[in-house]
């Protein structure tokens, strides 16, 4: 597994907190991230998507500004997007939303053609999306090596008292994540990677899961790398379901 994933990783888990040494300050970014989701629209002004589950995938492409003198591995953001200050919070100054399929397949093909690294984030529980988004921000800006981010969020209502109505999103979004790496994988030739926190990596292995019983006997891994970073999975379903999913990633 490319070591750009697993650190990526152990950051999404909290592992890159920072210790009692002098904060290491990141300059400020501008980050693209390709995004998927399958949350409803939301009724917060200036908040794209809530936690419900939507009728459908809905794909969108947003550039994040990060702030001047923000110690590396932290993601600081307003309570309101329409709060959000330059110098203090991540922003998304653009976004274009909703995108295509063939927009989702020409930036895929754009980063192969320039030999970019392509990785999926998906977030754990208790996430709003611009949490979730953020935390892909910020560890793509913080790692300067992961030159074409995707992300892909569930229906997370980003509340500790939600875990069940969490869970059932996740699981109820999984055959569309399978969909997304089918597709995002033909668009790379494989050559992507993809990092699940929490129970984003319940959904990542359902997806695959599934991907697997519609393709059996498939020879060729399906991505690249895969790595659950503090997965919320039961430890005997996964060990059941885990020799049908270990083919589908090469690392």
């Amino acid at each position: 597994m490319r070591p750009a994933l697993v650190v990526a990783l152990a950051c999404l888990a909290g592992a890159c907190a920072r210790s009692d040494r002098p904060a290491i300050l990141a300059p400020p970014a501008t980050v693209t991230i390709l995004a998927a989701t399958t949350r409803g629209p939301s009724e917060t002004p200036g908040e794209l998507f809530g936690g419900e589950h939507g009728a459908a995938v809905t794909f969108a492409h947003h550039v994040i500004a990060t702030p001047p003198n923000r110690p590396v591995g932290d993601v600081i953001m307003a309570d309101r997007e329409t709060d959000a200050h330059p110098d203090q919070h991540f922003r998304i100054t653009a976004t274009r939303v909703p995108l295509a399929e063939k927009d989702m397949a020409a930036y895929i093909a754009a980063a192969r053609r320039k030999q970019l690294a392509a990785i999926v984030f998906v977030h754990g529980f208790n996430n709003t999306y611009r949490a979730g988004l953020y935390r892909a921000a910020q560890i793509t800006a913080d790692l300067n090596a992961i030159e074409a981010p995707m992300f892909f969020s569930f229906a997370s209502a980003g509340s500790l008292l939600n875990y069940w109505t969490d869970r059932g999103n996740a699981e109820k979004a999984a055959p569309a994540f399978a969909r997304f790496i089918e597709k995002a994988s033909a668009q790379a030739g494989g050559q992507i990677d993809v990092g699940a926190h929490s129970m984003g990596a319940w959904m990542t292995v359902l997806a695959l899961k599934d991907i697997a019983g519609r393709h059996r006997g498939r020879s060729r891994p399906i991505i690249r790398g895969l790595m659950l970073a503090a997965p919320d999975i039961d430890a005997e379903e996964f060990i059941a379901i885990w020799p049908r999913i270990r083919p589908m990633a090469a690392n």
